[in-house]
């Protein structure tokens, strides 16, 4: 709990910073910020990522979900085609305190099966990510630490198994981790500092969306420049920030739900819940990802916020993760 606070406050800091920057650069008449990455081989970065997931409503908070991992970044090779960036995990902390928090467990055992084991992650010449290299050969890994983590947790949730069988769940799983991308996506710790390289932002950037019968309208902000004196650890930090904010109503809220639960195939009764649910919130719904991303001057992540928050009416639904750097060791020639 002492760690859910700290890193709370963190983001009440890292929020005020990014609207002083802004106000600051609105004054002055800020350039733009490209976000490149001036990596060498040998280059190494130690993070520490947090997920924190939790509900709210008028009167209560609940913490549903906690986990912490930390890893290293390495540079194994740097070419004028880009870098081959070794990923390795190094440790795994969670709360006991919540006796089913499911994301929780299925990321310790996946990271119980690739402890130690480097995966290779390769960009493009700015940072861009393109490609989990060997992906393949961690495939089996993950699956079976989400299949072990399925036979803990559902002894622990009565009626799970009627609402979604385990069998049809373990299916999604292994569908959803025979492909590159499938897998990729499981590290969002490596993707979200990553997300943001290879292009140009000024200092206020308004990207509009119209939306269609698919996707309903949306709108991001990005904001970026120099990080100020209180922020920066060196000469030419900068940061980028960025939210989007979409609205949903009536049939588009039951085309979201259905989005989320749609592996799992057409009426199936964990959807049917969360609409049915859903329209007792009113069948509104308003979906907020903001990014904070802090840059030292050559390219490299120092921090990420990233909250995610999902309201119906009252309640809330919110994501919080976080990757910090621990430490860092550059220029190894």
């Amino acid at each position: 709990m002492k760690r859910l606070l700290a890193l709370l406050g963190a983001v009440l800091c890292l929020c005020v910073a990014n609207a002083q920057d802004s106000q600051q650069n609105e004054e002055e008449g800020g350039e733009e910020t490209n976000v490149v990455a001036y990596f060498c081989k040998r280059d190494t970065m130690q993070y520490s990522f947090q997920s924190v997931k939790y509900k709210a409503n008028e009167t209560d908070t609940i913490i549903k979900s906690v986990y912490h991992i930390d890893f290293t970044l390495s540079v194994a090779d740097s070419t004028s085609n880009g870098y081959r960036l070794e990923y390795v995990m190094t440790n795994f902390e969670r709360e006991d305190t919540i006796r089913t928090d499911a994301q929780a467990l299925m990321h310790q055992r996946v990271f119980d099966r690739l402890k130690g084991k480097k995966l290779v992650f390769l960009t493009d010449e700015v940072g861009n990510l393109l490609q989990l290299e060997n992906w393949s050969a961690v495939r089996n890994d993950m699956i079976q630490g989400v299949y072990a983590a399925y036979n803990e947790l559902y002894p622990l949730m009565p009626g799970l198994e009627e609402l979604l069988p385990k069998g049809q769940l373990m299916g999604v799983v292994s569908n959803r981790f025979q492909t590159e991308e499938g897998i990729r996506d499981w590290f969002q710790e490596v993707t979200m500092l990553f997300q943001f390289h290879g292009r140009s932002y000024e200092e206020e950037t308004l990207f509009d969306e119209t939306g269609d019968e698919e996707e309903p309208p949306s709108r991001t902000v990005v904001v970026s420049g120099l990080c100020d004196e209180e922020d920066a650890l060196l000469e030419g930090d900068y940061y980028v920030s960025a939210q989007t904010t979409t609205e949903l109503e009536g049939e588009n809220v039951e085309r979201y739900i259905n989005a989320i639960v749609g592996e799992l195939g057409e009426d199936n009764e964990l959807g049917k819940l969360m609409i049915e649910q859903s329209k007792k919130n009113g069948s509104k719904m308003t979906i907020d990802d903001t990014y904070s991303t802090q840059f030292f001057y050559n390219g490299w992540p120092s921090s990420v916020v990233n909250l995610f928050e999902m309201t119906e009416g009252s309640h809330t639904e919110s994501t919080l993760r976080t990757v910090e750097w621990v430490s860092r060791s550059w220029g190894n020639f």
